[in-house]
Formats: structure tokens, sequence, C-alpha cells
């Protein structure tokens, strides 16, 4: 994991990699999980901070950036999810590939 890995994806990475048995390319597909839960999470915060909206120098309201970037990393978090056959964060770890412990 990066250093400015979200705390709430190193909490999911640790819960899968104890729940199941993953090893070689699962757990590089894991990391690629966790990168786009983190900036999911980053850009969660941002938002909740800066809102979902924003006006422009000339006057116009516009959608906040990170509202695509926060929808495109959570799209690609659950991509991964289904290649693995693994959970979404917050749901009971059932199923899946992998062998659980």
């Amino acid at each position: 994991m990066k250093k400015n890995t979200h705390k709430n994806a190193k909490v999911f990475y640790k819960e899968i990699e104890s729940e199941y048995q993953l090893s070689g390319d699962e757990l590089i597909l894991l990391g690629g999980i966790c990168e786009n839960l983190s900036v999911y999470w980053i850009a969660a915060d941002l938002l909740a901070g800066e809102g979902l909206t924003f006006t422009s120098e000339s006057g116009q309201i516009k959608k906040n950036p990170a509202v695509e970037i926060m929808k495109n990393a959570w799209a690609g978090f659950l991509s991964g999810c289904r290649l693995l056959q693994i959970c979404q964060p917050g749901e009971k770890l059932v199923g899946g590939r992998g062998i659980k412990k």
C-alpha cells in the first residue's frame, strides 16, 4: 500500500486479505482495487469540505470535478471486486474465488 492511501482503503485491504487466500496476480488486483477505493474516499472527503458545486469566475455554477473522480473511482473499484468475486465495503464476505479462512 502506498503511504498516502486513505485509511478506509487500508482497512478494506486488511479485511479482504484476512478473509480470502489471495496470491500473485490476485494480490496485485486487490492493490488496484484499493487504490480506486482510496481515490473514492479522498474525493468524498474533498467534496464534504468544498461541496458538490462551485461558482466559476464568470459566475456560472459548475459541478466540482471531484464528483466525476469519485464516480470513476467507484466504477473501477466495483469492476475489480467483480473480477476477484469479493464483496463491497460494508457487505458480508460471501462466496468469492478466494477460500474463506
